[in-house]
């Protein structure tokens, strides 16, 4: 799956991209596990309409804040988005 192609690659990234990517699919296996809970122990029983709201929400939000870490590490390991400079002190 996407765990075990990430895992033979992750030398190649940044740890800062690293732990964007475990972050981003830690939450999917949580989200997922939510859902076959109710098919697991109630088949019948379908998550209501807030239930699903507050875990787009999450999904939403937590995947938008990886997204963005991702691109800027990205940029930066392309020579894109230029290092946040040190000031010099004397």
């Amino acid at each position: 799956g996407v765990y075990e192609h990430f895992a033979k690659n992750r030398i190649y990234l940044t740890d800062e991209v690293c732990e964007s990517i475990e972050k981003t699919i830690n939450l999917f296996r949580e989200l997922n596990g939510a859902l076959l809970v109710y098919a697991a122990y109630d088949p019948q029983r379908m998550p209501t309409q807030e239930e699903f709201e507050a875990m787009e929400l999450r999904l939403s939000y937590e995947c938008r804040e990886v997204f963005i870490c991702m691109q800027d590490e990205f940029r930066k390991l392309l020579g894109v988005k230029p290092a946040p400079e040190v000031p010099v002190t004397s």
